[in-house]
């Protein structure tokens, strides 16, 4: 349902997890109603040979009537794209949610297993699309994210602000591999950027 190439280990923390269906929200109760009258076509007298439910498939249905019910993101997912086929869509939003997760976890460590249960994509996929979009791997993408914030925050540090400090709220363990990798994205220190920042601000 969610478009090829999505695997269904995206959605087992839903499937996992025991909750009763909120009954208040319109599309639940929608939902519901539709899973309640597809139960009756399945006790209609003239729906007694197997062959009707080989063509119908109703069970298919009610497969997915019952995946959109326990998986909320799902629902969010298919919802099509009015400038791409559902497939390119439902990878489209995935791939815009793992981006978000991502800018809201870099103070975290974030490991290339992470990704690769968030999306449901294999390793090489993720490379594949990350290369095509950002012209280098996931955690490459990650760490040049991490040094834009840390440029921003050398920008306008804190009173307390050191390139230190700065890095290891960012999720920088050695300081040493930061200002490598700083200097080599910016074609500057983190040091005399910090400097400048706080002659310009003080």
């Amino acid at each position: 349902m969610a478009g090829i190439g999505v695997s269904e280990r995206r959605f087992q923390a839903d499937l996992d997890r025991a909750r009763v269906l909120p009954g208040e929200s319109g599309h639940t109760v929608g939902l519901l109603r539709l899973l309640r009258r597809q139960f009756a076509l399945l006790g209609d007298l003239c729906l007694d040979s197997e062959l009707y439910f080989c063509y119908l498939q109703i069970d298919d249905l009610i497969y997915r009537t019952l995946a959109l019910l326990l998986c909320p993101r799902l629902d969010k997912m298919i919802q099509v794209d009015r400038h791409f086929p559902p497939q390119v869509a439902a990878r489209e939003r995935i791939f815009e949610d793992l981006l978000e997760w991502i800018d809201a976890n870099l103070c975290q460590p974030i490991s290339l297993t992470q990704l690769e249960q968030r999306t449901g994509y294999s390793r090489r996929n993720l490379q594949l699309v990350f290369h095509q979009r950002f012209g280098c791997g996931p955690i490459q993408w990650v760490r040049q994210r991490r040094l834009e914030l840390a440029r921003q925050a050398l920008l306008h540090p804190q009173p307390d602000d050191t390139v230190g400090s700065i890095a290891a709220r960012l999720g920088f363990s050695s300081l040493s591999v930061f200002s490598r990798d700083f200097h080599a994205l910016f074609g500057l220190r983190a040091s005399d950027l910090l400097r400048e920042a706080r002659r310009q601000h003080g």
